[in-house]
Parts: C-alpha cells; structure tokens; sequence
C-alpha cells in the first residue's frame, strides 16, 4: 500500500531543500576568500558535503511521492549577496548567520525523521536523521570558529 501524500510536510522539506541550495552556494563563494585558509578549507569541505545534503534531501522527498527541485536561483542570488555584504557586515556576522541556520535545519530534519519513524517510514527518517546530523555537525563548527576566531 503506497502512503498517503503529506502536502505540508513536502512544503517545509522544500524549503529545506532551498536552504540548502543557498548554503552549497554560500559556502563555495566563501571559501574563495584566502585570508584564513583554514577557514576556507573547512568551507570548501562543507559546500562539498551539501551535495549529499541535498540529494538526501531530494531523495526524501521523492520516496514522499514529490518532484524535487533541482536548484534555486533566488537562494543563490541571496547567497552572492550575503557572501559580499561580508566587508560590510564583517565574517563572523556571515558565519553566526550560518551557523543559526545550520542549527535551525538541524532541528527540522530531527522532527522530520521523528515524524517518518513514528508512522513507520524507517528509510525517509534515517535519510533525515542523517540530514540532521550533517547540519548539527555544521552549524557547531561553525559556532566554533564564530566564537574563537580573530576576526570581526
């Protein structure tokens, strides 16, 4: 028997999804900047692990019975203009921004996977624990580096 389509839950994975969109991009333009290259190692590392980050996150949504979105443009023109307000506003803002949202879809992926584990759908709930995990991981060394770092 196919389960039933859960219009709202398919939106807020969406958006989800869009978010995740903006951080590939964002973390991508921000490892370009080489005044910390530790910084951007961890960065570029990041963009890299948003790939799977967003083809977990599609494939939950498939398995859901949606049609995921591939890219988002408003999401990385939004990416292109936090990562350049970056002298104005200064990088640990940037990064604190990061991290608040990393932290944010970490808690939506843990609620995801609560709500897919308590009707039985074990596959899309491990597909977002382990979304949430990723962004947990993201979101606290991120913070890490907002709150140690050198700079403003």
């Amino acid at each position: 028997m196919k389960p039933a389509r859960e219009p709202a839950l398919e939106r807020e994975l969406e958006l989800a999804l869009k978010a995740e969109f903006g951080a590939r991009a964002l973390y991508a333009r921000l490892a370009r900047d080489r005044r910390d290259p530790e910084l951007a190692g961890v960065l570029a590392e990041f963009a890299e692990e948003q790939r799977e980050q967003i083809a977990d996150v599609q494939r939950v949504l498939e398995l859901a019975g949606a049609t995921p979105a591939t890219d988002s443009r408003r999401r990385r023109w939004l990416a292109a203009l936090l990562a350049g307000a970056r002298g104005a506003i200064g990088r640990r803002v940037v990064l604190r921004i990061c991290a608040d949202a990393e932290h944010t879809r970490a808690v939506w992926y843990a609620r995801f996977a609560e709500h897919y584990a308590f009707t039985a759908r074990l596959e899309l709930a491990e597909l977002c624990q382990r979304c949430a995990t990723r962004a947990a991981r993201h979101g606290d060394a991120l913070g890490a580096w907002v709150a140690n770092a050198g700079f403003r």
